[in-house]
């Protein structure tokens, strides 16, 4: 599965802490690269921040 360019852009700069907007198909596409739903933003978006660095710990690792 190769993901765009964009999406792996967001990816990394939501792990460093940055709101970014993820779009239907982006949460579909990290669903099927991590195995489970990108959490919500409530309780000031810690959840999604973990979610989005293991993401991005996997795109940098099998270089999605």
């Amino acid at each position: 599965m190769k993901l765009p360019a964009t999406l792996a852009q967001k990816v990394k700069r939501g792990s460093e802490g940055e709101r970014v907007l993820l779009t239907p198909e982006d949460k579909k596409l990290l669903k099927a690269l991590t195995g489970y739903s990108v959490p919500c933003l409530c309780g000031g978006g810690k959840k999604r921040r973990a979610y989005l660095k293991e993401a991005y710990r996997l795109i940098d690792r099998y270089e999605v």
